[in-house]
């Protein structure tokens, strides 16, 4: 496991260097405790970290997204914000 660490922590140190807009959309629902997916194991801080970062955090809906609002994810897709 700690090559896995060392590769997170990697990809931690180029973040700030990503020059283009990064929208995280994760779920809103509570803390992630490793067994529940109603909540987000999303970093809470992702997005800003990124020089570009847009965060949003959807309430009623699980970190399951894209199968349970695929047009939400379509249209952010389809339609980035500046």
């Amino acid at each position: 496991h700690s090559t896995i660490r060392a590769t997170i922590a990697d990809l931690y140190d180029e973040i700030p260097h990503i020059q283009r807009p990064v929208h995280v959309i994760s779920s809103g629902r509570g803390e992630f405790d490793g067994t529940n997916f109603l909540a987000s194991p999303t970093a809470p801080d992702l997005a800003s970290l990124f020089p570009q970062g847009k965060d949003t955090q959807l309430t009623g809906i699980s970190h399951f997204i894209p199968m349970e609002a695929p047009d939400l994810v379509g249209h952010a897709l389809a339609c980035p914000s500046p």
